[in-house]
């Protein structure tokens, strides 16, 4: 048991040295603003990247659920399992950041889903 504890240790050290030295190469600093344009904050992110990893460190610094997290490149949304390609092929990229709380969404469609169970009747 204890070998395979062992072996099990120097696969996931390997696995984590690995993956810092492919983000490491042609990684590019994405900037993250918020709707009046503002910077939020940066991060470095690798070409391997997907939405996903990106909406993830997004919400880990900004300590908000990562379901509230939705980004947008220009006007367009990004989706989580989208690649960041062309997010990182622009010169300075930048990525829109906007805070949807879930709690006034679901309040918006419970209410929504009454008013129109309380018109069939």
């Amino acid at each position: 048991m204890a070998a395979e504890d062992q072996a099990r240790k120097i696969q996931q050290a390997f696995r984590r040295m690995q993956t810092r030295a492919e983000e490491q190469e042609g990684s590019k600093e994405v900037v993250i603003v918020n709707l009046p344009g503002e910077e939020v904050l940066k991060v470095r992110c690798a070409p391997g990247w997907n939405v996903l990893r990106l909406k993830r460190e997004v919400s880990n610094a900004l300590k908000i659920p990562l379901k509230e997290v939705q980004l947008a490149a220009g006007t367009r949304k990004l989706r989580d399992e989208g690649g960041l390609v062309e997010v990182l092929e622009a010169e300075e990229p930048v990525v829109s950041f906007t805070r949807v709380e879930l709690r006034a969404v679901e309040d918006n469609a419970a209410s929504t889903i009454g008013r129109l169970w309380r018109r069939r009747r």
